[in-house]
């Protein structure tokens, strides 16, 4: 007799378990999300700066219908001489514009001159709530020493690297340093109907080389150019510079240094080499008053405009 009795009871705590809606959403506190870099060689910088956000809904639904960007902060970054204030830019498009986010955002633009290779440090505060104040910092890495293609030097257009074949197999030599990651993008600049636009291929992941070289398959960048000027109803056009011979002011290599924070923030966040189902702690160089998460980081850039074979340019469509 217990034994049913006992076997009721479970049924109906089984039953009573189906009916109730279980609360799998904790108890809201405002996070803070924030991304920063700084590159040596810019002089214009930015910070997006946005909150994380909870709901019952479809979470890629209130991320399209909200603009989760946070406004009228103060934002600056110092090296400690000198303080290079922000500016609030509103209604930045975003590419692609049909993604899966909301289509306009807001950043903090920052000015400064060329950066040199030392210690930065990021503040924001607010002046609605004294209270809030997020910092994080990062030393900016030398840039790399590039060796191959060779460097060209015209003392009426300046530098650029002589030309790569990127429809052949062929590869990048620079000075590299041990324990240290690396980047490489290309940049193709162009003009859609006279709007001015860019492509760009690089490495999905920092990388380490002991050899001192970068190679990349054959036609592997040219590929991903074209698959993206591939629009009938668009008129691409680029202007020439007579930049080290024709053609190179529009393509450009960029290699970067990149500092710790950087790495390991793309290490954790990046899914094609992180097991989404592993436990992984949240990264972030980010400290204050207020919860917050992302990264304030930096490289060591060097970014030369390189010279592209006739062919080439043909085959790209200009």
């Amino acid at each position: 007799m217990n034994r049913i009795f006992l076997l009721f009871v479970l049924i109906l705590m089984l039953l009573s378990g189906c009916r109730e809606k279980v609360p799998v959403n904790a108890p809201y506190k405002p996070i803070w999300v924030v991304f920063g870099m700084l590159k040596s060689q810019d002089t214009i910088h930015y910070i997006r700066i946005s909150k994380a956000f909870q709901t019952e809904e479809d979470a890629v639904v209130f991320a399209r219908e909200n603009d989760l960007s946070v406004k009228g902060l103060r934002v600056s970054i110092t090296d400690g001489q000198n303080i290079f204030p922000a500016v609030q830019v509103d209604g930045v498009q975003k590419e692609p514009e049909d993604g899966p986010f909301f289509p306009n955002m807001t950043y903090y633009e920052i000015h400064t001159p060329p950066l040199a290779c030392k210690y930065y440090r990021l503040e924001i505060t607010d002046p609605a709530d004294t209270s809030l104040r997020i910092t994080a910092h990062t030393t900016v890495p030398f840039p790399p020493v590039i060796y191959k293609p060779r460097l060209l030097y015209d003392p009426i257009t300046g530098y650029c690297l002589d030309s790569i074949r990127l429809s052949q197999t062929d590869s990048v030599r620079f000075l590299s340093e041990p324990s240290v990651y690396y980047d490489i993008k290309f940049y193709l600049y162009y003009q859609n109907h006279q709007t001015p636009r860019y492509a760009r291929w690089g490495t999905s992941y920092p990388f380490q080389t002991n050899s001192n070289v970068y190679r990349f398959e054959k036609d592997i960048i040219l590929k991903s150019f074209r698959k993206i000027l591939q629009d009938s109803a668009a008129d691409y056009s680029v202007v020439s510079q007579p930049e080290c011979g024709a053609y190179a002011r529009y393509f450009s290599l960029e290699l970067s240094q990149l500092d710790t924070f950087l790495y390991q923030y793309y290490y954790i966040n990046n899914p094609k080499y992180v097991n989404f189902n592993d436990y992984r702690p949240v990264y972030s160089n980010l400290t204050g008053t207020q919860d917050a998460v992302g990264v304030f980081g930096s490289a060591g850039v060097r970014r030369i405009p390189l010279k592209i074979s006739e062919e080439e340019r043909i085959q790209l469509g200009f």
